[in-house]
């Protein structure tokens, strides 16, 4: 985690993008997957650092780069974690639950994929033991 203040993720500029995946998560907030004056409550102090490309192609939902795709961050990030997934999060959305629809739609979205996660994995994890069985 870093703060975005005093940083090129400030925002304070043209040439900064927040992005949003609506693949997994998401898509019933209609902004294309860009995160627009919607967003404006719920915009972050903090970015999430240190994640890889593979990071960002399968478990971050959220991001901000800056520049021509440079200084790329996330702001909304997935691990697995033993059996389960942990799922972070750095919108400010507690504050503005209930109030606020894109907040009250991601967090419900992102209880939902974290709920079901371990799940899904354990039924993917036993198709593959009885496919080796099979064998």
């Amino acid at each position: 985690m870093a703060q975005r203040h005093g940083r090129s993720w400030q925002g304070d500029w043209a040439s900064s993008m927040s992005w949003l995946r609506q693949d997994k998560m998401f898509q019933g907030i209609p902004s294309g997957g860009t995160v627009d004056f919607a967003f404006a409550d719920l915009t972050p102090e903090t970015v999430i650092v240190g994640l890889t490309p593979r990071d960002f192609a399968a478990n971050v939902h959220s991001g901000l780069f800056v520049g021509w795709v440079h200084h790329i961050v996330a702001l909304v990030a997935e691990r697995p974690i033993d059996k389960g997934r942990m799922m972070i999060c750095t919108y400010r959305l507690r504050e503005h639950l209930g109030t606020h629809p894109v907040a009250t739609i991601m967090m419900r979205d992102m209880i939902a994929r974290i709920a079901a996660a371990p799940a899904a994995e354990r039924v993917g994890r036993g198709e593959e033991e009885a496919r080796a069985a099979m064998r």
